[in-house]
């Protein structure tokens, strides 16, 4: 960070700039790392970026035809729009999100997982811009994309989890178009690529009966109960009891969904196991407490 700080202070953050601007495509691929290098640490030096007029020509370099370009601009611009609403919304204002949805259904493992990655920083601030990357018609094609390469898939499924949690009515685009892909995808894949997907389970759940009942005839409890038993680290351990227990809280019959798939035996043993964390143990405990409540 101090070094990319240095840069900036150098004054050379116009120069990287007039680079994009350059016809020579290495010569703009070169800079366009470099901006997305110094975004990428904190949002003063992104906002630096930003402020040197970087958007609109990271926005052109989007549409160049030479592939490494595309990827870099999308990494850039991914950078510079995680780290606030503000930065987000400059790169909407730009018309980049038609462009990076168009480039969702690129053949390219790589420029898809920035794409997918870049599409998620920008959702994930508010409904307002969640929406706006919905309206680009991109959704169709991020559920393809789960079930893509495993680069594609995870960044993709990041994506959707990002469109989700925001709005119930968000929640039920994504429910609607793709609940069983979305099953199947953290049916299919194990470990950290799986995250995404149980926690977009959780989300959808949470927010009413409907969507609730969605997932779980969508078949959504035994891969969650799969990752609640079998995953190796306590962190997805507890996402999937956070879900399982978003799921099936909101009346009897959706408990008893869980309860005749055997769920609430595995909540309490993983809340009881000494070597659980402390934060599985409490999500445990929390959706247990939830679901036994409403039981008949």
């Amino acid at each position: 960070m101090n070094l990319a700080q240095a840069v900036v202070d150098s004054g050379a953050l116009d120069a990287l700039v007039s680079c994009l601007e350059e016809f020579d495509a290495p010569v703009k691929e070169e800079a366009t790392i470099a901006l997305g290098q110094i975004a990428r640490h904190n949002l003063e030096l992104g906002q630096a970026v930003v402020d040197a007029g970087a958007i609109p020509l990271l926005v052109l370099c989007l549409q160049e035809p030479e592939l490494s370009l595309k990827r870099n601009a999308a990494f850039a611009l991914s950078e510079i729009a995680k780290h606030s609403q503000e930065m987000a919304q400059t790169i909407v204002d730009a018309e980049a999100v038609h462009i990076l949805a168009a480039l969702a259904g690129h053949p390219d493992p790589k420029l898809k997982s920035k794409v997918c990655s870049c599409l998620a920083q920008i959702s994930r601030h508010a409904v307002e811009l969640a929406e706006t990357v919905v309206e680009s018609e991109v959704v169709p094609k991020l559920f393809n994309c789960l079930k893509d390469v495993d680069i594609v898939r995870k960044a993709s499924a990041t994506c959707i989890r990002e469109i989700a949690r925001q709005s119930a009515d968000l929640a039920k685009i994504i429910a609607s178009g793709g609940a069983q892909t979305i099953v199947e995808y953290i049916s299919d894949c194990k470990g950290p690529s799986r995250l995404p997907g149980i926690m977009t389970l959780g989300f959808i759940g949470a927010f009413d009966e409907a969507l609730a009942l969605t997932v779980i005839q969508a078949k959504c409890i035994d891969p969650l109960k799969d990752a609640l038993v079998n995953e190796p680290e306590d962190h997805i351990k507890a996402a999937a009891a956070w879900s399982l227990g978003q799921i099936g809280g909101h009346s009897a019959e959706h408990a008893k969904e869980l309860a005749e798939k055997d769920v609430l035996s595995r909540l309490l043993a993983v809340m009881m196991l000494e070597e659980s964390s402390e934060d599985l143990k409490g999500k445990a405990k929390k959706a247990l407490k939830s679901l036994v409540a409403i039981c008949t």
